[in-house]
């Protein structure tokens, strides 16, 4: 019986699209609910890469983790070609 072990690696998710924010300070949260812990921040006019959307919340790369920015005070950025 030989087995074979498998190598998994993880690699990041590439983001969906780049987005700036509308807020004056917009919380960062470790969870897609306006309760949960806050991570860090963005300020008007800030880009951040979006790797996904939740329940109403983007999910943005912080402080090189993951949280989760409210979409309701982030647009996104017009690509130009």
């Amino acid at each position: 019986d030989s087995k074979q072990a498998t190598e998994y690696t993880m690699s990041e998710p590439e983001p969906t699209q780049l987005y700036h924010c509308t807020a004056r300070v917009l919380n960062i949260r470790k969870e897609p609910t306006t309760g949960s812990n806050v991570l860090g921040t963005l300020k008007s006019g800030q880009t951040v890469e979006v790797y996904g959307v939740e329940d109403g919340f983007a999910r943005v790369l912080c402080n090189g983790q993951y949280g989760y920015a409210s979409l309701e005070y982030l647009r996104p950025v017009a690509v130009t070609e």
